[in-house]
């Protein structure tokens, strides 16, 4: 078991190692419009990030008052709040983070390639 685990260690370090000299060696390839690639990460990535909050906030809105009304002759409402709060940030956080910033950046690159001319 112990093996196992240093096996897997040593295997996911090497992976990283290989992937670290494989980028180092195409280093000279990165193009050289920093420019643009910077702005490209600005607008979908960090552009979208009011959307995830507000999303998020209203799911855990939504979510908290629903864990209340169904749990309210079992578990006091004092509880409820966080054990919310951890469902939220553990399993829909992550999820509805991926699926906001998958259809904002989507619908960004269609829009970008409609118009533009053929």
């Amino acid at each position: 078991m112990i093996i196992r685990a240093v096996r897997s260690f040593f295997s996911y370090v090497g992976g990283v190692i290989i992937i670290l000299t494989e980028g180092f060696k195409n280093f000279h390839r990165i193009p050289k419009s920093y420019r643009l690639i910077l702005n490209q990460i600005l607008s979908m990535g960090i552009s979208s990030l009011p959307i995830v909050v507000l999303v998020s906030v209203f799911a855990g809105m939504v979510t908290c008052f629903q864990a209340a009304f169904q749990t309210k002759a079992y578990v006091p409402e004092l509880y409820v709040g966080m054990s919310v709060a951890k469902a939220v940030m553990i399993e829909l956080g992550p999820m509805l983070t991926g699926l906001v910033v998958a259809g904002r950046v989507s619908s960004s690159i269609a829009a970008e390639l409609g118009t533009m001319k053929v």
